[in-house]
């Protein structure tokens, strides 16, 4: 009978509770630490709230632009619902929906807290005085805790892709079928949450590197593949159902290469070959010929050596939309761009591998403070308005607006009318006005900055000591650490084909590249302790 009972409880711990046990473990044999780990970080988030009430993150209303248009029989904001993926749309609308801001506000802390045993377990593999190291440094990491007072992907992205190593640390260790479909299941939500994390189905490869049998890498590969087929299929056939868009991310496409078009010295040209000349005659017949360009004097000229002109290529890519069809998934964009690097190699390549060393080495900065905005739904009309009276331009740019922005957008080419925008904003506004008049303490901020440079690493040394860290550590620590670094390389690498150096790109890897560098520090002192000891 005790045999039995034995047996049983082998069963149960392999396969279901070792988050669990692992989790109490941390309370009883490290109570004294982790407890005080908890206040601090609920003492630093007082001030924080204070500093960054709940607001719009980057594009944060338009998640919850999503959540509104996704319950309407007739959607007017298709761009929208084909472009964002549903895991932040509905965090964030539910909750601000059912408890406004108060609620988001606990559920991020909720959130936030739980990544303080995460970030344990994972760097507990290299000792306990490796993870309460790494916990410390994740604590005091105030840019990575700011994102959670912030209603945009960036939060619950920083949040799975956490959790994801996490659960491929124990699939690594565990090589059981519950521990690879759990594996799977987070995968799929974190690509849900920004399809940039695609990058981590590269975890299915590590399989291979398991000394298993063909049968159970089988089994354990066929898990890992059915749960992401299950949620990510779910999710294109409905899109496919109602939108006949079966893509996980439709607007994606039309980042590729995005660069050559507003991010550095201008390449692209119509001289560079057939389809740059084909989108030149676009923009000339579909932008040029517009009234907000003629009032603003905008010449063929500027949009192709202006920078910045970001809000040229959101018309440019509406531009395309009508010309082309939404069908076409932006090829003459991607083809424009592959002429451009054609022609200007050496410009393209010596820009992209400055902002790759720039964004992998810059360092995190605090935000400012947030400020009341209005992001209600407007139709940009200026058909009544004389030059004389024309808004001024921001943020460097040549228009104050896109003569459409690129999220209006739709397969017809319709834009919504004026009484359906009327319509939205109020259902809008029932759910965002908190947040549209967030207030944040100036003098926080400053208190938050202060702090923030006293106590920051330089990103480059944990970079550094991470390489160490995997050439020393063994096994399945080792395979951990090549996929942080791996996973983390593709994000940013694949980040800059296409945008700004954004230090929030690099957010939600920096814990884990801070993971690895506390490792790479504890692996060689082990190794020179090693070597006294001979």
């Amino acid at each position: 009978m005790q045999k039995n009972k034995i047996v049983q409880n082998n069963i149960y711990n392999n396969n279901f509770s070792h988050f669990g046990s692992d989790f109490k473990n941390i309370f009883k044999k490290d109570f004294r630490f982790i407890m005080p780990a908890f206040l601090v970080t609920a003492l630093i988030h007082i001030m924080l709230w204070i500093a960054y009430p709940i607001h719009y993150g980057p594009d944060g209303h338009s998640y919850i632009y999503y959540f509104v248009d996704i319950f309407n029989k007739e959607p007017i904001l298709p761009m929208i619902l084909t472009y964002r993926t549903p895991v932040a749309p509905f965090f964030y609308g539910l909750l601000l929906q059912n408890g406004g801001t108060l609620a988001v506000s606990i559920a991020s802390e909720i959130l936030l807290l739980l990544l303080i045993p995460a970030i344990y377990l994972l760097a507990l593999s290299w000792g306990k005085n490796a993870a309460r190291v790494a916990t410390v440094l994740f604590i005091l990491f105030l840019p990575f805790q700011i994102q959670f007072h912030q209603i945009s992907s960036d939060a619950l992205f920083s949040w799975f892709i956490i959790i994801f190593f996490l659960s491929l640390k124990y699939a690594l260790e565990h090589k059981n079928i519950e521990s690879w479909a759990v594996l799977g299941i987070i995968s799929a939500l974190t690509i849900l949450t920004r399809p940039s994390g695609l990058v981590i189905v590269l975890a299915l490869p590590a399989v291979l590197f398991l000394k298993l049998n063909f049968k159970k890498i089988f089994k354990l590969s066929a898990t890992y593949i059915l749960c992401l087929v299950i949620i990510l299929g779910s999710f294109v056939l409905y899109k496919g159902v109602r939108f006949e868009d079966y893509t996980i991310s439709r607007g994606s496409n039309y980042t590729a290469f995005m660069r050559v078009y507003s991010l550095q010295e201008s390449l692209f040209r119509p001289e560079n070959g057939p389809n740059s000349k084909k989108l030149v005659s676009i923009i000339e017949k579909e932008l040029l010929d517009t009234e907000l360009y003629k009032k603003y004097d905008i010449t063929l000229d500027k949009i192709l050596n202006y920078q910045p002109s970001r809000r040229f290529l959101g018309d440019i890519i509406v531009a395309v939309d009508k010309t082309e069809g939404w069908d076409s998934q932006y090829e003459l964009l991607e083809k424009v761009a592959f002429e451009s690097i054609k022609a200007n190699p050496v410009s393209y390549f010596k820009h992209y591998l400055k902002d790759i060393i720039l964004l992998t080495t810059i360092e995190q900065t605090i935000p400012e403070t947030p400020v009341p905005k209005d992001t209600k739904l407007y139709l940009n009309d200026i058909s009544n308005t004389g030059k004389e009276d024309l808004p001024e331009p921001t943020e460097g740019e040549l228009i104050p607006y896109s003569n459409t922005w690129w999220m209006l957008s739709s397969p017809v080419n319709k834009l919504p009318t004026q009484s359906e925008v009327d319509n939205f904003n109020e259902k809008y506004e029932k759910i965002a006005l908190d947040v549209d008049s967030a207030q944040g303490s100036p003098g926080m901020v400053r208190i938050t900055e202060i702090l923030w440079d006293s106590v920051k690493i330089p990103i480059f040394y944990f970079w550094v000591l991470g390489i160490l860290g995997i050439i020393f550590s063994k096994r399945n620590k080792r395979i951990l650490l090549i996929y942080i670094f791996i996973i983390s390389a593709i994000i940013i690498v694949g980040t800059l084909y296409a945008a700004h150096v954004y230090t929030r790109y690099r957010l939600p890897l920096d814990p884990l590249i801070m993971i690895s560098g506390v490792a790479g520090f504890f692996m060689v002192i082990e190794k020179i302790k090693n070597k006294q000891i001979r």
